[in-house]
């Protein structure tokens, strides 16, 4: 009989137990009497490798900081802040130790494959993909009303396989931050591994006067925050193979000399622009996904630029890619289709490298150039746009060696390429050094086809601007 009581006892425990570490913490627990929670007071540096636990050593990170608030890390130490399974509620997560580098907050392993919220399919909402994150992370941090993890000057050594969720009533709150106030640049660094990013009231990721985030390893998932990531006045962002969607406004917001490196990644699904990129940004998003954004999937202007090569810009609200007042674009070999409005427009002084790019089924122009505006084209395929393949207007500057504009373009009126007010094109000829300039072709293009180029078919332009054949020097 006491066997059976015994056997009854240890599977009471192991069921209780489980529930625990499924539900929320209530911080009603009193912790483990450990060496670490009986040292609060401890004012000892550290000068070997020690790994804190949450809830067992201190019932919140923000007590195991507090723990380490005065201590330095000796002899190249570290330490690990290690969170058990479950959802914790925390106050804004304040980081300013000067060893913060070799401090580490780590989260248990996540389970399963990594939903692609992205597909709004399975993730129709906002609650179902927050469900979707919470089975994926198994340490989930809720904040109330308050910002995630900031910082100014300090830099985190690691964050990973954690979940922070924001509260988007949470006046003006970042999911992750660093921000030195005043005068000078920050030196903090936070890298990142596996971690989500939900729901604050303002951006997932801010980072300026010159904070850097680095995560190389796993990806991020920034989903249904105000901006997924917003970078301005030198800070960096570095998210490789990352996820953000459903922002209520733009994927990727950089100004003010902000530099993002997003290369193999979905933004796809916010509630505005893709990526937004003025005022001396920077980003590179090669072999990205920028779809089904609600206006325009990448909007550059005032000194933005951005690389974007051999990225998929699809199935957006408005334009495609849309570069103004001097914004410069990198879209070689870029499949550029079935946006709502144009493929490219190039307005007031913009510049775009087009290469190879594949210019398809666009709801209006596949390219728009107006007032010198500038793209080079070379070996790209335009076709199936519902309006001109090509047009352009008062100063716009094409080159169209070796492209191809298809007879599926504006099949209302048969026009393929349109020039207007001293807008131009012209096509390189191999060898061509006479510089011969307007023969047959100073009444728009005419009946003249592009040395180079294929048209298609060959009598598909009209307009009164001019045409260069050959070297157009």
């Amino acid at each position: 009989m006491k066997r059976v009581f015994f056997i009854i006892a240890v599977i009471i425990l192991i069921v209780t137990l489980f529930k625990f570490n499924q539900e929320e913490y209530s911080f009603k627990n009193t912790p483990n009497s450990s060496d670490y929670s009986k040292k609060t007071n401890d004012s000892r540096d550290i000068s070997e490798n020690i790994t804190l636990k949450v809830p067992n050593n201190f019932k919140t990170i923000n007590q195991a900081l507090d723990y380490l608030k005065n201590k330095r890390l000796l002899n190249n130490s570290t330490v690990t802040i290690s969170i058990s399974p479950g959802i914790y509620h925390e106050k804004e997560i304040v980081f300013n130790h000067p060893d913060g580098e070799r401090i580490k907050i780590i989260g248990s392993a996540t389970s399963g494959r990594k939903p692609n919220t992205n597909d709004n399919v399975l993730y129709p909402n906002a609650a179902s993909r927050l469900n979707a994150l919470k089975r994926y992370y198994r340490t989930v941090i809720q904040f109330e009303d308050t910002a995630g993890i900031t910082t100014g000057s300090a830099s985190i050594g690691y964050v990973s396989d954690i979940l922070l969720v924001g509260n988007k009533r949470g006046n003006n709150a970042h999911g992750i931050s660093i921000n030195k106030k005043g005068t000078g640049l920050s030196n903090g660094t936070i890298k990142l591994g596996n971690v989500g990013v939900y729901g604050f009231h303002n951006a997932g990721i801010s980072i300026k006067n010159g904070g850097t985030i680095l995560s190389k390893k796993g990806g991020l998932i920034i989903s249904d925050n105000l901006d997924g990531i917003s970078v301005s006045e030198g800070g960096t962002v570095i998210a490789e193979k990352s996820i953000i969607n459903n922002n209520q406004s733009v994927g990727v917001n950089i100004k003010y000399g902000g530099s993002v490196k997003i290369n193999e990644s979905y933004i796809a699904n916010n509630g505005n622009r893709g990526l937004y990129i003025l005022q001396g940004g920077t980003v590179v998003a090669s072999k990205a996904n920028i779809s089904e954004n609600s206006d325009i999937g990448v909007y550059i202007l005032y000194g933005g630029n951005a690389d974007l090569s051999a990225s998929n810009i699809n199935r957006n609200g408005s334009h495609g890619l849309e570069i103004n007042y001097g914004g410069t674009a990198n879209a070689y070999n870029a499949l550029i289709t079935n946006n709502k409005k144009g493929g490219i427009t190039v307005d007031y002084g913009g510049e775009v490298i087009a290469e190879k790019a594949q210019i398809l089924h666009n709801g209006d122009i596949g390219i728009a150039i107006a007032y010198n505006g500038s793209i080079n084209a070379k070996m790209a395929a335009i076709d199936g746009n519902a309006s001109f393949g090509v047009h352009g207007i008062y100063g716009g500057n094409f080159n169209l060696s070796k492209a191809f504009v298809g007879e599926k373009n504006n099949i209302k009126d048969k026009v393929k390429v349109k020039l207007k007010g001293n807008a131009f094109a012209y096509s390189e000829k191999p060898g061509n050094k006479s510089g011969r300039k307007n023969p047959n072709g100073s009444n728009g293009i005419g009946k003249s086809e592009l040395v180079s180029s294929s048209f298609s078919p060959k009598y598909n332009t009209k307009g009164n601007g001019n045409a260069f054949i050959g070297d157009p020097k």
